[in-house]
């Protein structure tokens, strides 16, 4: 079976993008979305998921240029073996 895989990018990055996102997948046109997780609105995305009335498959964004950077929070905290 053959199909076409529409993926979203950057789900969380903003509110509007990531409920135009959610909106596109209610009505049929997004069938997955790579979720970027430290953009501004990574914190409303569970609630958006909660409301929606889809089965939005997902992937992770890793982005190392926008919103908080969690590269050097993870460096500080790393521990040598």
């Amino acid at each position: 079976m053959k199909g076409l895989i529409v993926n979203a990018d950057d789900f969380g990055i903003t509110e509007a993008r990531s409920r135009g996102i959610t909106h596109g997948a209610n009505i049929g046109c997004i069938s997955s979305a790579t979720v970027i997780v430290n953009g501004l609105a990574s914190k409303i995305l569970p609630q958006l998921l909660l409301e929606s009335k889809s089965k939005l498959e997902f992937g992770i964004h890793i982005n190392l240029t926008e919103g908080k950077n969690y590269y050097y929070d993870l460096l500080k905290h790393r521990t040598t073996l």
